[in-house]
């Protein structure tokens, strides 16, 4: 199920292969391939393959602050 949220969003692939679905469109990334997104589209992330997926996200803003309270 796809999902959106206010900020932007990057992501990097460690290892694995990776498809991110924006909208209607598909991307296959690779190790050392990333993509920059608009959290407010619509978008998930999925592994399609029996191998590890290992990926570095930074959102902006932080997803995890609520107030001045982080939630982990």
């Amino acid at each position: 199920e796809m999902y959106s949220h206010s900020g932007e969003e990057f992501i990097y692939i460690l290892e694995g292969i990776a498809t991110i679905q924006l909208e209607s469109i598909q991307y296959t990334l690779y190790p050392g391939d990333s993509i920059q997104i608009h959290s407010q589209t619509p978008h998930d992330w999925v592994n399609n393959t029996n191998r590890v997926v290992k990926i570095l996200t930074v959102h902006t803003p932080n997803p995890f602050v609520h107030g001045n309270e982080v939630v982990f």
